[in-house]
């Protein structure tokens, strides 16, 4: 079994609402169908957008400030909304970039240990960044919707 990860665009005190939800996607804009990509996984993604090296002690730093915004804490699913600053970077990502991004995020640890390969994380990468780019367009934000 893996973690479920979709990515949800949503005004600023939605995520009690997100967390209550079985299928975001149904109701808000929201890229769904990735697996295990989590707030660590994110944190590496966002130093090699930003060209910060970072170490696995910032990364968990960061991690922490994508703050629970709804869901079980206990059980799940877990919301966690996104910081200001990812956002804005994943946002500001151009098309251009997301090949020699991806391939720096492929030799972070994070993704080496889960098998993605360059291919997958350019994916990633070329669906998450319009999804971020809508969310700071239209003045909302952004939450990670995790279920097991």
């Amino acid at each position: 079994m893996g973690i479920l990860s979709d990515f949800v665009v949503a005004s600023d005190d939605d995520g009690p609402t997100i967390g209550e939800s079985i299928r975001p996607a149904e109701q808000w804009p929201c890229l769904k169908g990735w697996k295990g990509v989590e707030t660590i996984k994110l944190s590496t993604l966002y130093f090699c957008i930003s060209g910060q090296s970072n170490s696995v002690e910032e990364a968990v730093a960061l991690s922490s400030e994508f703050m629970l915004a709804g869901g079980n804490q206990e059980e799940g699913p877990w919301v966690f909304k996104f910081p200001a600053r990812v956002l804005s970077a994943f946002a500001s990502l151009s098309p251009e970039s997301f090949k020699s991004v991806a391939k720096k995020w492929c030799a972070t640890e994070e993704l080496e240990m889960d098998g993605w390969g360059q291919g997958e994380a350019q994916s990633f990468i070329s669906q998450l960044q319009p999804l971020a780019n809508s969310a700071v367009a239209s003045n909302k934000a952004m939450y990670l919707w995790l279920s097991l």
